[in-house]
């Protein structure tokens, strides 16, 4: 988010003309490689399949 916010996203002129909110980001990091995640992904692919 905040990479597209610097590469001139639409929103970033919003976040920078906002004075009545303040904006809090927080980076949720994904399930990608985490172990465990990437197999049951795999299962529920699979379940949906079928």
């Amino acid at each position: 988010m905040i990479r597209k916010v610097e590469a001139g996203s639409v929103h970033r002129q919003w976040i920078q003309a906002s004075t009545i909110c303040r904006i809090t980001l927080i980076f949720v990091l994904g399930h990608m490689g985490v172990d465990g995640n990437e197999r049951t992904d795999r299962m529920a692919s699979e379940r949906i399949q079928n």
